[in-house]
């Protein structure tokens, strides 16, 4: 599916960790929760190409890849298993449908639901 958007969220919550030793009053700042996930507004494929409804009702984990730009400045997002958990209904944008794809990254093995990898071509 061609993709027009997309936003990456860690997910993440951050809590101060308090220091009485310190003169702000803080040691550092700890990640205490996080829930990942990627947004795609994407075209429309048919359903022949990819029976959205099916992977959204089924829980289908897939692979995921994708790139933006074309140049050493292109970014490449991987995430070994993607799970569609919402999509909003198709917009109409000059003639062609779109739709908002709400995702949530799974563990694979360890510590890896995605990786960002810059300077690609």
């Amino acid at each position: 599916a061609l993709v027009s958007s997309y936003t990456l969220d860690a997910g993440q919550t951050l809590t101060m960790r308090t220091d009485a030793n310190s003169s702000s009053g803080y040691r550092s700042c700890a990640i205490t929760a996080r829930r990942p996930t990627l947004t795609l507004n994407i075209e429309m494929p048919t359903v022949t190409e990819f029976d959205l409804h099916s992977a959204v009702t089924g829980n289908t984990l897939a692979a995921f890849t994708f790139t933006a730009g074309s140049s050493t400045a292109a970014v490449k997002v991987d995430a070994p298993k993607l799970q569609i958990v919402g999509y909003t209904e198709e917009s109409n944008a000059n003639g062609l449908l779109y739709s908002t794809l709400t995702c949530v990254p799974a563990i694979d093995a360890g510590d890896d639901e995605w990786t960002i990898t810059g300077g690609v071509a």
